[in-house]
């Protein structure tokens, strides 16, 4: 087989496509760039659950507050007006008027840790005491509680000691002047998991719900312990905060889920850490002097 010259081959008298490969590469990095921030804009947003719209996707359970954001003070203890007063007292309305009977007991709780359920917990029993009802504040996050170091609450024997002797109860509370309000602390303990799922933290929790006109537990997030799922057994439901600022819609509905496999009653989602919203008008009992630091001193049995 052989091959014929038709006509000879001309020299280009100029470079063609001169820095060819370099260009390519520049042209695709900022082309994958480009394409990987209009992708994270357009998905990224959407994982996480910022309204009552992504709270649907995952549960038909109602969104029954929403409170704004609040980087200075976030707890209500000495100041109750303003904003965020109206925006606890309105979950506080929506909570009780869920049914016809008003709950005795409640436990808030959270998807991960750090998402505001203790900050949570701890204003919604102070706007809960403004009705008049007496109000306990239980810390039941026993692995890593903080509710008692908010409010300064020190030298109680703690929920532990009232577990392993119902009659130490009302020497471990503490009370919080200028509200109806006791303060039961965790304690310590080496195996929190232990103490939560005993039969005598059951018989405690009935003494406590007894004891008071509503009971408010700090429960320990749901996707790190079980614990608030086994205290929601024994309460009338469980309010998950949603930090709509961080909160994946993944890990909400593996927390929600774990509720519905325990056999935990969902009342309802509360949205923290959201832009301004309208809140309803009610009226509320007016209320007389300041509020004082808390007190050390045992509560009143």
């Amino acid at each position: 087989m052989s091959a014929t010259v038709l006509a000879p081959a001309k020299a280009p008298h100029a470079p063609i496509a001169a820095g060819g490969k370099k260009t390519v590469y520049v042209e695709g990095l900022l082309g994958g760039l480009l394409l990987g921030t209009i992708l994270a804009r357009i998905f990224g947003p959407r994982t996480l659950v910022r309204d009552e719209r992504e709270v649907s996707k995952v549960t038909g359970t109602p969104v029954l507050g929403w409170i704004k954001y609040a980087r200075r003070k976030p707890l209500l203890a000495g100041d109750t007006e303003g904003h965020a007063g109206e925006a606890f007292r309105a979950l506080r309305v929506n909570v009780f008027a869920l049914s016809t009977a008003r709950p005795r007991s409640i436990v808030i709780t959270a998807s991960s840790r750090g998402e505001g359920a203790t900050t949570t917990a701890i204003n919604f029993a102070l706007v809960a005491a403004e009705t008049g009802l007496r109000v306990l504040l239980v810390e039941a996050n026993l692995g890593q509680p903080s509710a008692a170091a908010y409010l300064q609450v020190r030298g109680a024997q703690g929920r532990i000691a009232a577990v392993s002797n119902l009659g130490s109860i009302a020497a471990a509370l503490r009370h919080l002047p200028g509200y109806a309000v006791d303060v039961l602390p965790a304690g310590s303990t080496p195996n929190p998991g232990e103490v939560v799922g005993s039969p005598e933290t059951a018989e405690a929790v009935a003494t406590m719900i007894a004891g008071y006109d509503f009971v408010v537990f700090d429960a320990p997030a749901l996707l790190t312990s079980t614990d608030a799922a086994v205290l929601a057994r024994h309460s009338d439901g469980v309010l998950v905060v949603v930090d709509t600022r961080k909160t994946k819609r993944r890990a909400f509905a593996a927390a929600t889920a774990s509720l519905h496999r325990a056999g935990a009653p969902l009342l309802g989602v509360v949205l923290n850490k959201t832009p301004s919203r309208p809140q309803p008008r009610f009226n509320r009992r007016p209320r007389s002097g300041a509020v004082k630091p808390i007190s050390n001193a045992p509560a009143r049995s």
